[in-house]
């Protein structure tokens, strides 16, 4: 792993309460970058990005394995890998629905998660 995970932006929902009628005060998307060769693997900042929405640390969860989801060598690949068929100047996004969130990767890098409706 090399870099550092960007930071994620987020953006609150005001006045979400729980079913016991607390406030959410999760954010309930997330957004982070994700840079080949520069920052952590592409599965650690999906996981990061998702457990920064789910409001729990991203090391001390209890997700389910993120391939059972996605292949994520085959996401890497198709957006990010030298031999990705997908042109340069050509922007892509693969979206897949992981733990009750959807998850969008695009091929700037750009993770998007949110809650699914």
């Amino acid at each position: 792993m090399v870099g550092e995970v960007e930071s994620m932006e987020h953006s609150h929902t005001e006045g979400d309460v729980d079913a016991d009628g607390h406030a959410n005060n999760a954010p309930t998307a997330a957004e982070a970058w994700y840079r080949p060769g520069e920052s952590f693997d592409l599965s650690v900042t999906v996981i990061t990005a998702v457990a920064d929405v789910a409001g729990v640390d991203p090391l001390q969860n209890e997700f389910s394995p993120l391939y059972d989801s996605v292949d994520i060598d085959a996401l890497e690949t198709a957006l990010f890998g030298p031999d990705s068929p997908r042109p340069r100047g050509i922007r892509g996004e693969l979206a897949f629905d992981y733990e009750g969130y959807q998850v969008a990767v695009r091929a700037d890098g750009r993770i998007s998660v949110s809650v699914q409706d």
